[in-house]
Parts: structure tokens; sequence; C-alpha cells
């Protein structure tokens, strides 16, 4: 392998590590209550990485949300 395609799989990682942490960062701030328009978010992207980026975002959603319902859960238990 040349050392031009170490370089593009390493930014092709570092890419990957950035969009993993926008997605996760958008989520968060949808789960503070910000309104995200995650469309607007991700209309330069490609088909393929606007979808992959849905994908992730809506996981961090809901693992958001699974964390403030086993929250919720966790203070019903300790007040009854």
């Amino acid at each position: 392998m040349e050392w031009r395609e170490k370089l593009m799989n390493r930014q092709d990682i570092y890419s990957f590590k950035n969009f993993d942490f926008l997605a996760s960062s958008f989520a968060r701030m949808n789960g503070e209550g910000r309104r995200i328009d995650i469309d607007a978010v991700t209309g330069n992207m490609s088909e393929a990485q606007s979808a992959w980026f849905h994908e992730r975002y809506n996981y961090y959603r809901k693992q958001g949300l699974q964390q403030i319902i086993s929250a919720a859960h966790s203070e019903t238990e300790l007040c009854a």
C-alpha cells in the first residue's frame, strides 16, 4: 500500500470519528431541548454520508432517551 493510500485511509477514519462526534453532539443538544434541523446539517453531504449521519444521530437520540427514562425510573424507585 502506497503512503497516499495509507493517508487516505487515515483521513477516512478521522472523518468517520468527526462525523460520529457531530452526530452525538447534535443528538445531545436535541435532548437538551434545542431545535436541530438535521436536514440542514446534512444538506451538503452525499446521499450515503447523509443516510449514515441520520442513522448515527437517531442512535444517539434513542440512547439519550433511554438514559433519561432510566434515571426517571431510578428516581421513582427512590421515592417509593
